[in-house]
């Protein structure tokens, strides 16, 4: 699982200048989740970001290993904050 995550990594921070990749493995699924944090998400609407996000990664992993992917949000930094300020 380790190599996996380390791909899915790489690819984001590829296709994603500069994207914060936070992934972890589900207990018990063998099977990631996780969440890419990325400025230029700004002005996209989540359709979009999942639709991008989605295409990138199908074009470099195997199916396999995409089956392997579970639920990966996409947020811009000021996302994140405004959600942490509301769970304070």
């Amino acid at each position: 699982m380790e190599e996996l995550k380390r791909k899915v990594e790489l690819i984001i921070q590829q296709h994603f200048h500069g994207a914060d990749v936070s992934l972890e493995e589900i207990p018990h699924t063998k099977r990631l989740s996780g969440h890419v944090l990325w400025e230029g998400f700004d002005g996209m609407t989540a359709l979009e970001r999942q639709r991008e996000l989605r295409r990138t990664l199908r074009h470099d992993l195997e199916k396999e290993e995409e089956l392997q992917l579970s639920v990966l949000l996409t947020l811009t930094p000021a996302e994140l904050d405004s959600i942490m300020e509301e769970a304070a």
